[in-house]
């Protein structure tokens, strides 16, 4: 083992205890970001995180790990924020997946059950061209550009990850649940009796709602209005917890109401920065005094000029605008000539004159 790999162990393993000491048992790799920790791998941190608190976790507890999953755009990292206690107190771990691969979650899995701990993998689902809008504007924020097969491949792949671990995984009750959170315009459901079928995201659908989204983008229609505060269905807390399967619908419950809570918050803000500018009366367009020494208002709607004709060339001429203004700046830029001449007044006398 190299110094350097060494060296690279050392501050990964030091970002875990920052990590976790930061955010506890909550792993997702949008979180390192605040952090300082330049040149870390992320995923390296989350493997030893992921470590450190699977191996504090006690076999046949009552507590469970929760693996998150959802695709480009969909707000699946509110749900990480602020989580609240009746939910750390049953879990022993939420961890968001969503950029991993099938193989890698499904190991994630299989460790839990052989340390004889349960397992809940919630989904977060969202309309394709809703998540498309907010991937757009995301990756222009961040200064990218926005990629079709990248949201395209997101999708698809993060879905038929949730319906294989559901496939894989349905017959263990005491062992594995699942549930899905689906985000729409202004409601959010929590779905418990669901029969997820495979290939029913496709590349090809993806990359459809991606591009009639950017299309719109560009043509400045943002489609349906997005400032009506949300719900969440159905309305009441679920309060029996004692089974796996009626955990999993707690679960996704909270987290539905956290993402409701930062959306609804979202659209708060973005209302408070727009009403300023709409509730604000329009000016009156009146014509403005011009000084003849000032060039000329810069306005869409031009403002009458009254004055001598000289006032209104030297106006209407500023900056070459017109031609008489481009023959006085040439005049006046013409430079000075010595001119021997002889005078009108008197013959056979001579005089100096200067002429452009």
């Amino acid at each position: 083992m190299t110094a350097h790999s060494t060296t690279a162990q050392s501050n990964a393993r030091e970002t875990v205890n920052e990590y976790l000491a930061k955010f506890g048992p909550i792993l997702s790799t949008s979180l390192i970001a605040e952090i300082q920790a330049p040149g870390i791998c992320r995923r390296e941190v989350m493997d030893i995180a992921w470590q450190r608190v699977v191996s504090q976790a006690r076999a046949n507890s009552f507590k469970f790990a929760v693996f998150m999953l959802g695709a480009a755009g969909c707000p699946n990292r509110y749900a990480l924020f602020n989580l609240p206690k009746s939910l750390l107190t049953k879990a022993f771990c939420v961890y968001d997946v969503s950029d991993l691969s099938l193989i890698r979650v499904n190991d994630l899995i299989e460790d839990c059950h052989r340390r004889n701990l349960r397992t809940i993998a919630i989904y977060i689902n969202q309309p394709l061209e809703t998540s498309a809008r907010i991937f757009i504007n995301e990756s222009a924020l961040a200064g990218l550009i926005p990629s079709a097969s990248e949201f395209a491949i997101s999708h698809f792949n993060t879905y038929n990850t949730f319906v294989t671990l559901v496939a894989r995984h349905k017959k263990k009750l005491t062992r594995f649940a699942s549930s899905v959170i689906a985000v729409y315009d202004n409601t959010i459901h929590c779905l418990k009796d669901l029969r997820p079928k495979k290939n029913q995201v496709t590349v090809n659908a993806a990359e459809a709602a991606f591009l009639n989204t950017w299309n719109r983008s560009q043509a400045r229609a943002n489609g349906a209005d997005q400032s009506q505060p949300s719900t969440v269905r159905p309305t009441k807390v679920p309060t029996k917890t004692k089974t796996l399967r009626q955990a999993a619908t707690f679960t996704a419950y909270l987290l539905a109401r956290n993402v409701n809570a930062h959306l609804n918050a979202a659209r708060q803000r973005k209302d408070a920065r727009e009403k300023p500018e709409s509730s604000r009366p329009a000016p009156q367009t009146q014509p403005l005094v011009q000084n003849p020494g000032e060039p000329p208002a810069q306005s869409l709607a031009h403002a009458p000029v009254y004055g001598s004709s000289d006032v209104i060339a030297t106006l209407s001429g500023w900056h070459e605008k017109t031609a008489v203004g481009q023959d006085a700046l040439l005049e006046s830029e013409r430079p000075l000539r010595v001119v021997v001449q002889e005078k009108k007044t008197h013959e056979h006398e001579m005089e100096t004159v200067f002429e452009r």
